[in-house]
């Protein structure tokens, strides 16, 4: 009874924003890609999932293709980029239009701060700011930031190709368009 007791006596952890910035996306993108940026990906692509039910859109995520790594952010890290020519190559092939970021960079990692100074460029605009209401420490405080890539290219490419330092291979998933 104890037990029953405490987990109704106890908040549950929630993050508000994730799914006002998937609405978003869903509505203002032409691309079957999104570029995502932060160190709470699970709640935005829960809601890009739930409000996306034929899955016609691609999440993809920083710490998938700028970055990778085992369970936590320094077991077998690999960093896949390391510039911004970089990450624009990563959004051209992947056809990325809209790019979702916190904007509390929360991964020790330089590429991922490296996203956000380039998101301040002439090649983005901010189209959109949603604060992040939270009981969470580690989201206290944090916005989501919705860009808009201003010379997007179209999607070419034909999987996406994700490395998995845990086992020691690449996987490629086949990419509709």
């Amino acid at each position: 009874l104890y037990q029953v007791g405490a987990v109704y006596a106890r908040t549950p952890l929630y993050a508000t924003g994730y799914e006002e910035s998937a609405r978003y996306v869903l509505r203002h993108s032409n691309s079957p890609t999104v570029f995502f940026d932060g160190y709470n990906n699970g709640y935005f692509t829960y809601f890009m999932r739930q409000l996306d039910p034929k899955r016609e859109m691609f999440v993809l995520r920083g710490d998938k293709l700028l970055s990778s790594s085992a369970v936590s952010a320094r077991a077998w890290l690999k960093v896949h980029a390391q510039t911004p020519e970089d990450i624009r190559a990563i959004f051209d092939r992947y056809g990325i239009v809209l790019v979702v970021v916190e904007r509390e960079n929360r991964f020790d990692v330089p590429i991922h701060q490296t996203l956000r100074d380039y998101l301040k460029s002439d090649s983005f605009r901010l189209v959109k700011t949603i604060p992040v209401q939270s009981n969470r420490s580690v989201l206290k405080g944090q916005e989501l930031l919705v860009y808009q890539y201003l010379s997007p290219q179209t999607l070419t490419a034909t999987s996406l190709e994700l490395n998995l330092p845990i086992v020691g291979k690449t996987i490629q998933v086949p990419m509709r368009k």
